[in-house]
C-alpha cells in the first residue's frame, strides 16, 4: 500500500511537473520532492494537499493597496492689481487709441482742446460735455472691449479693453 501511495504521488509529481506547474510536492513520508519552484506544497500519506504557511524568500514581495489622491485644482489666474491711466483729448484724438486695464482699474479723460468733446461708451455710459481743462473718470468693474466716441465728432473713437 505504501508502495502504491508513493508511486502515485510520484507519478502525480511528475505530472505536474512536466504540465509546467509551479508548485513542489512533496511526500510527507519519504522526503522525496520535484521542485519547479519554490513554493513549496505538501501531501500527506492520505492524499491531502496542504499550502505552506508562510512564502519563500524568493517569493515575490505582496503588492500593498495604494491609495489615489486627486491632484488640487489649478489655482485660479492670477489678476493684476487695478491702475490707474490718463487719456489725454487733444488734436480731435484720444491718446491713446486703446488702452488694456485690469479689472478695478481707472480711467480719467483730460480735456486739453479748445473744443467742446464727450466720452460716450457703447454700453451707454456718457461723461457729458467737457470744456478745455475738466476731466472725467470712470472705473471698469468687469472684464471686456469698451468702444466710445465723441458725441460732437465721431470720427473721434477709441477703446478700453479690461481684462
Amino acid at each position: 500500500m505504501r508502495r502504491t501511495i508513493l508511486a502515485s504521488t510520484f507519478a502525480a509529481t511528475m505530472l505536474l511537473a512536466g504540465c509546467g506547474a509551479d508548485d513542489t510536492i512533496s511526500t510527507g513520508t519519504t522526503g522525496t520532492a520535484a521542485s519547479t519552484s519554490s513554493v513549496a506544497a505538501t501531501t500527506s500519506a492520505e492524499g491531502e494537499t496542504t499550502a505552506p504557511a508562510t512564502p519563500s524568500p524568493d517569493a515575490p514581495e505582496p503588492v500593498s493597496p495604494t491609495t489615489t489622491t486627486q491632484a488640487p485644482p489649478p489655482a485660479p489666474a492670477q489678476q493684476a492689481d487695478p491702475v490707474q491711466r490718463t487719456v489725454d483729448i487733444i488734436g480731435f484724438e484720444f491718446e491713446p487709441g486703446t488702452l488694456t486695464v485690469p479689472v478695478g482699474s481707472t480711467i480719467t479723460w483730460v480735456q486739453k482742446d479748445d473744443s467742446l468733446h464727450t466720452v460716450d461708451f457703447t454700453d451707454g455710459t456718457e461723461s457729458g460735455d467737457l470744456t478745455q481743462g475738466q476731466s472725467y473718470s470712470r472705473t471698469f468693474t468687469e472684464p471686456g472691449t469698451y468702444d466710445y466716441v465723441c458725441f460732437y465728432h465721431p470720427r473721434m473713437t477709441a477703446t478700453v479693453i479690461v481684462e
